[in-house]
């Protein structure tokens, strides 16, 4: 191998070795980052206790209440059916 070949073959390792150590450096800081926020999410079950989640509070619009039967009307009437009436056999 020549000089220049054996070289670039040192460059490129050395870029390999300074990729791999950030790589490993990137890795450490994100576990201790998941690390911190299991435990802040297990500080915090605990707080709540075995009560689990609070209902979501409900948005929006509320439900519309059957008028007829809740207030002691009648029902609505239905329409007449249109057309010819069906024959009798």
């Amino acid at each position: 191998m020549s000089k220049d070949t054996v070289k670039l073959f040192q460059r490129a390792r050395a870029a390999l070795q300074s990729e791999k150590d950030s790589l490993s450096k990137a890795l450490a800081n994100a576990q201790a980052t998941a690390a911190d926020a299991e435990k802040r999410l297990a500080e915090i079950e605990a707080a709540l206790g075995g009560a689990g989640t609070a209902p979501a509070k409900r948005r929006g619009r509320k439900p519309k209440k059957a008028a007829g039967k809740r207030r002691g009307r009648p029902a609505k009437k239905t329409a007449a059916k249109r057309g010819r009436p069906a024959k009798k056999k």
